[in-house]
């Protein structure tokens, strides 16, 4: 293993990866970035080639209702208190980009997450209630 990294940092090849990646890390998040503009929705600013993004929840939402309903529509988030050991934070989600296979399916999760963020609360909160039913 230790002679392929060194090939790799020695040819060149570490070099094209990391800059290859860094380049769909920056795709990833003008999609995403493009289609919550779509519905009036914005991230927090973050690294521009980081493959996750912040996003606080619209008025009226918890991540409780969210994450579940956005499960339902096939899009895995995280609450932000995941990542904050020991203090409070507020209501909001942590979306990966890495996870999704191409950036065809980046577009069509934001997209999802768009439009569920853009409905009713409590739509989504009946929602949630019928599916423990």
């Amino acid at each position: 293993m230790a002679e392929i990294v060194k090939r790799w940092v020695d040819d060149g090849t570490a070099q094209r990866l990391v800059a290859e990646k860094r380049i769909e890390g920056a795709a990833r998040q003008a999609i995403a970035r493009h289609a919550l503009a779509d519905y009036g929705l914005s991230p927090r600013p973050c690294h521009p080639n980081a493959y996750h993004m912040w996003l606080d929840l619209p008025e009226g939402w918890r991540d409780d209702v969210l994450i579940p309903a956005a499960r339902r529509e096939g899009v895995i988030l995280s609450p932000t208190s995941a990542f904050c050991v020991g203090r409070t934070v507020s209501d909001g989600i942590r979306v990966a980009l890495g996870t999704p296979r191409c950036r065809a399916d980046v577009e069509k999760g934001f997209h999802a997450l768009g439009r569920l963020l853009g409905r009713d609360r409590h739509a989504a909160d009946l929602a949630v209630e019928e599916s423990v039913i």
